[in-house]
């Protein structure tokens, strides 16, 4: 309960309501870490009422083959390739599409990628070592030379080498998290797709662990005359790999990676999903991808469903008759069994991809589909479609599919223990931070040289993240707020009403994502100010990363956190508590951090300034502070710092918040508000020691 203590009248609306002066320009926001999509939506957003797009051409002639892929603010961007340099979004979950923009007179022959560590939209050719960036969700583009290097054999994908694949992935799960990787494939030692020569073609991958300047290329797909590919990776690291294959009969070939995509083993052909009409060697372009819901590994595939195909006179030839009936499957054991399939088109179709919304946006649950095809032809224009879940299952239901250890009785979903502890050394003793399940996932206990910093009590007194919205204009402290911890009901119980969707903790770093509870319940009060939200658990989004000893300093904690607005709620105002800290009574001084580093006394609060906050005991023998770098997306203002004592309670808390605003007559964009904030631990001199260095190297970095 970030925003008004329980048993205290102070009047933190007034408080939540002043002006910050302005601070120096510093470091540009840091990107949220690695992972976070793919564990960000719920299974119900892709469920509901059946939804399907129909059917519209973005361009005559073939093309499409560089995939469709939404961007993390929801946009999906289509693209031309091979048809032109070309790509195209929607800005509605694909229900229409804008005019073309032009990537580069170049631009052909590539694949697209998010990188989720940055956002940045890519689009990748390996052969002439390029790619193009977009940090607008496809609107501009700026060209850069990549690295690419050599697999075993010294080839590297080049012609068509990353063309018609499905897009590329940030992996999340893995001991690669964070690795940028797609399909690619290489076509022989002598870069020829002549038939003679299709036998020695293999399907591979590229990776980058550097945002995309380097890349390296896999070790070859187990199977010869194969490519056109998939990847996706599964929640226990595993990344699977289904490719075409040109030279025989029969279904698609699967093979599987454990080490982040540099070796592909187990190949084996699938028992269901066909490799294009069936009948023929010849095989044909599909998608394949993973919708991020935790828990859960549900796979969809595109490709041809038809039985009309036929083979070519000579082995490894072109056979492309029958190209029809694209149609998608789904897998809810990753990639298992393929138990239900739907078609999309009746007519003429051919090569396909898929691309999945986000959640918090207009595309959330949506799943898009790029593909040849239109009454003139399989390959006769580009066409793209939209659908969900629910339209795929055709009034089945999705508990008669998943997996019994992913379909708890009574259709809740269960989630990863909230227990984890981390730690690392820091000034002769040691850091250690521990979140528990009781508060799904926040931190309940934060210890050093023998000292407890955390006074953890009901579900609001914690170190933890919420945020605060008005709702169709109306804004009360508490009466719109969700809350990482839970929920006011939750009370001292052993359980949260929020729900823990993800949970990595290793040595000094610790991840989680979580669907935060509002702090009340519908029909509960905050004051004279009844809740206005309708349901105990929000769709909001809560994303922590935090490391202990970042920067080189081993004191100091790097705390990045990234909330998720979801689209359909109509927010004017925000008020996002990045952190904040309930501490035990003998932590009651208070200083704030001036501009020159030294340390001004405040009062015991309430209040609120624009300089970091030090909250120590008396003897300054123990203390914590925080500062952020960041400023707000809508106003551009620095972070406000508060501190308060709550003497019913003995206890006293300070925070770090920012406030967000739309324009006059508008309202805040949905999707994700990204802020870092740095917390630092020791005596009252090396706290403050920390944050002023921190803060300089930040300035410094923004000048330079």
């Amino acid at each position: 309960m970030p925003f008004r203590f329980r048993h205290l009248a102070a009047p933190l609306a007034l408080l939540l309501a002043l002006p910050v002066a302005a601070a120096p320009p510093v470091a540009a926001t840091e990107a949220p870490p690695p992972g976070s999509f793919a564990v960000s939506a719920r299974l119900e957003e892709f469920l509901g009422d059946p939804l399907f797009v129909p059917k519209q051409q973005l361009w005559e002639q073939r093309g499409g083959w560089g995939g469709v892929i939404a961007a993390p603010d929801g946009t999906f961007v289509a693209f031309q390739s091979p048809g032109g340099p070309r790509c195209k979004r929607s800005l509605d979950g694909g229900r229409t599409w804008g005019p073309d923009i032009e990537i580069g007179p170049d631009a052909t022959g590539g694949n697209a990628i998010v990188d989720e560590s940055t956002g940045d939209l890519l689009y990748v050719n390996p052969d002439p070592g390029w790619l193009y960036r977009s940090r607008d969700s496809g609107a501009t583009w700026s060209r850069e030379a990549i690295e690419v290097k050599p697999d075993g054999f010294g080839n590297v994908p080049r012609l068509e080498g990353v063309a018609a694949m499905q897009c590329g992935i940030t992996l999340a799960f893995g001991p690669k998290r964070g690795r940028l990787i797609m399909p690619a494939r290489v076509m022989g030692p002598k870069n020829s797709n002549a038939v003679e020569w299709r036998p020695y073609h293999y399907s591979t991958a590229i990776f980058s662990d550097d945002g995309g300047k380097v890349w390296r290329t896999s070790h070859p797909f187990p199977v010869l005359g194969t490519g056109e590919a998939a990847l996706a990776e599964l929640s226990d690291g595993t990344i699977l790999y289904n490719s075409r294959e040109h030279m025989s009969r029969g279904n698609r070939f699967l093979a599987r990676s454990e080490d982040g995509g540099s070796l592909w083993i187990g190949a084996f052909r699938s028992a269901e999903l066909p490799d294009g009409p069936r009948g023929s060697s010849y095989g044909l372009m599909g998608g394949m991808v993973r919708l991020p819901v935790a828990g859960h590994d549900v796979l969809l595939f595109s490709n041809a469903d038809t039985a009309g195909g036929a083979m070519p006179a000579k082995v490894g030839d072109s056979s492309a008759t029958a190209r029809e009936r694209v149609t998608v499957w789904a897998s809810f054991d990753g990639g298992r069994t393929w138990p239900v399939k739907r078609l999309v088109e009746e007519g003429p179709s051919a090569y396909s991809s898929l691309g999945v919304g986000r959640t918090g946006t207009p595309s959330a649950g949506r799943i898009a589909i790029i593909f040849e095809g239109g009454p003139r032809g399989a390959h006769a224009a580009v066409q793209v479609a939209t659908f969900n879940l629910a339209w795929l299952l055709d009034g089945r239901d999705v508990a008669d599919f998943l997996p019994p250890a992913n379909a708890p009785p009574g259709g809740a979903e269960e989630g990863p223990s909230g227990d984890a502890v981390i730690r690392g050394p820091a000034g002769g003793s040691e850091i250690v931070i521990t979140t528990t399940s009781r508060l799904a996932g926040a931190i309940h206990s934060l210890t050093w040289n023998g000292r407890e910093f955390i006074d953890s009590h009901d579900h609001g007194r914690q170190l933890q993240s919420a945020s605060n919205l008005d709702l169709e204009g109306s804004f009360h402290n508490e009466t719109f707020n969700p809350t990482e911890a839970g929920s006011r009901a939750d009370g001292v119980g052993p359980t949260s009403t929020s729900r823990l969707l993800w949970l990595s903790a290793a040595g000094r770093d610790l991840v989680t994502v979580n669907r935060m509870a509002f702090w009340l319940r519908p029909g509960e009060t905050s004051g004279d100010h009844p809740a206005v939200n309708t349901t105990a658990l929000s769709n909001h989004l809560l994303q922590k990363e935090v490391r202990i000893g970042a920067e080189g300093i081993d004191n100091a904690i790097r705390y990045a956190v990234t909330f998720t607005v979801p689209a359909g709620e109509r927010h004017r105002r925000g008020t996002f508590e990045v952190l904040t800290g309930y501490m035990p009574p003998d932590f009651r001084t208070f200083h704030a951090l001036r501009d020159d580093g030294g340390l001004e006394p405040l009062s015991e609060g309430p209040g609120e300034q624009p300089l970091p906050v030090i909250v120590s005991t008396a003897d300054g023998g123990h203390a914590m502070g925080t500062w952020s770098p960041d400023r707000a997306r809508t106003t551009g203002r620095p972070a406000a710092y508060g501190r308060f004592w709550f003497e019913p309670d003995r206890v006293s808390k300070w925070n770090c918040v920012f406030r967000e605003r739309a324009a006059d007559g508008a309202t805040l964009e949905p999707g994700t508000y990204r802020y870092l904030v740095w917390v630092a631990l020791g005596t009252r001199g090396q706290v403050a020691d920390t944050l002023a260095r921190l803060r300089a190297k930040a300035v410094s970095a923004a000048s330079n």
